[in-house]
């Protein structure tokens, strides 16, 4: 689990070249759009591996899996819109209502069907690609929830970033895109939204079996790539037949996302706190005030060397 802008990509791309780990970024990215590519350097429509998933998902009742699956049965959208409502106005029964709602929301044909489909895609996966592993990278928090109702052995890996760095690329990216500055409507909009997703991924350490939680810091996965992804791979492992922690092997991953990582040949150690840059058109100091009453929030200079 991770809001956007904050590694996601660069991690899907780390684990999935490793043995034994299949990762397909952002799992239900539909890939409309004939510009765009698969991490293996091909049109995603004409990426041989993900014709050939796509080809058995059909034999298996799934036709044009890649258009036409989503993370969550056809009336998810609903429930997950209802989750972040009640967190909101009754936090303390959420843990109580919430495990009511996803009994009411994700039961009867809706779970079946969506059971029947993910143990399809389990099945090609492990015949077309030998690996034992699957990361999914799709961030919908309640597809992990659900995930883990349905597949008690699933686990959470929760990538977190400090949210200034966070708010530098939603502005940075939005500047691109309209060649606007964004406003503080703007920046409250996002920052409300980033903590509502955060706040709600960093619960599973509570509502989760132990051991099936893990939070990661963004900041340390680039400044120490090594040791957070010897870590994560405790965590999902054991798997101890790997080498080159960190290299992208473009053979294995077939994923979207952040056009920088998938021209990279590994995971590229950035200078941290490069988002101070930014410090004329956003109030960062606002942003540490909104944040740094949460539990989960670790700013930079403290988060370094630290998961």
């Amino acid at each position: 689990l991770a809001s956007a802008y904050s590694g996601s990509t660069v991690l899907s791309m780390a684990l999935g070249s490793l043995p034994r780990i299949c990762a397909f970024g952002d799992t239900y990215y539909s890939p409309a759009h004939p510009s765009h590519r698969c991490s293996c350097g091909e049109l995603f429509r004409e990426c041989e591996f993900r014709q050939k998933m796509n080809d058995a998902m059909a034999k298996k009742g799934f036709p044009n899996f890649w258009d036409t699956a989503t993370p969550l049965p056809n009336n998810g959208a609903n429930a997950h819109r209802l989750y972040f409502y009640l967190k909101r106005i009754l936090p303390r029964q959420y843990g109580v209502l919430n495990k009511t709602l996803r009994k009411l929301f994700f039961s009867g044909d809706s779970r079946t069907q969506f059971v029947r489909m993910q143990d399809a895609f389990f099945d090609v996966l492990e015949t077309e690609t030998g690996d034992d592993y699957y990361f999914d990278g799709c961030k919908s928090s309640s597809r992990a929830q659900l995930m883990h109702d349905c597949y008690p052995e699933t686990k959470v890996l929760h990538l977190g970033r400090d949210p200034r760095g966070f708010m530098a690329s939603c502005v940075k990216h939005s500047k691109e895109q309209t060649g606007i500055v964004p406003d503080m409507s703007f920046v409250d909009a996002r920052l409300s939204a980033w903590k509502k997703y955060n706040t709600l991924a960093a619960g599973y350490e509570k509502e989760l079996s132990p051991g099936n939680y893990l939070r990661i810091q963004y900041a340390d996965l680039l400044s120490e790539p090594v040791a957070v992804l010897e870590k994560i791979l405790s965590f999902i492992g054991p798997i101890d037949d790997y080498s080159d922690l960190g290299a992208f092997d473009r053979e294995r991953v077939h994923i979207s996302g952040n056009k920088t990582n998938l021209v990279s040949s590994r995971i590229e150690k950035r200078v941290l706190g490069d988002w101070r840059k930014f410090g004329d058109v956003i109030d960062f100091q606002y942003i540490e005030r909104q944040t740094s009453n949460l539990a989960f929030v670790q700013f930079e200079a403290d988060s370094a060397g630290r998961s």
